[in-house]
């Protein structure tokens, strides 16, 4: 009879010659640094020939609004990257300072726009699927 540690170790312990083959994302909300994460990681599993779903959940739907899509934001309180004590990015325009910079950053590393990029994703094969409650 196998013990408690050994059927925790194979059911987690993928064997060598398995290769992932479908992966989720689940996108809670429509933050630029969460949906460019998801983005990025979806994008290159279906470069690796990885069937990709992405989900969007209520709070994440704006990544996939036509009209919202590209003009995502960047919070800054309570964001625990966020360099700065949550009262500063709390104050009049630093979110949309934080934002602004990001996107700056963004096209220096030729990121493409949120519109274009789920396209890429759609396109290769991603499947995009919006929460049916919201």
């Amino acid at each position: 009879m196998a013990t408690l540690e050994a059927v925790k170790e194979k059911a987690t312990k993928p064997r060598e010659d398995e290769k992932i083959r479908k992966i989720c994302f689940i996108l809670s909300k429509s933050a630029m640094d969460s949906a460019y994460a998801a983005m990025v990681m979806a994008n290159g599993a279906r470069m690796e020939g990885i069937e990709v779903e992405m989900f969007f959940t209520f709070f994440g739907l704006d990544a996939i609004t036509k009209k919202k899509m590209n003009h995502l934001h960047q919070p800054t309180v309570g964001n625990p990257s966020f360099p700065f004590p949550s009262m500063i990015g709390g104050l009049p325009g630093m979110e949309s300072l934080v934002t602004a910079q990001m996107k700056k950053e963004m096209e220096k590393l030729d990121m493409p726009p949120v519109d274009e990029f789920m396209e890429m994703i759609s396109l290769s094969g991603g499947k995009i699927y919006a929460c049916k409650l919201a």
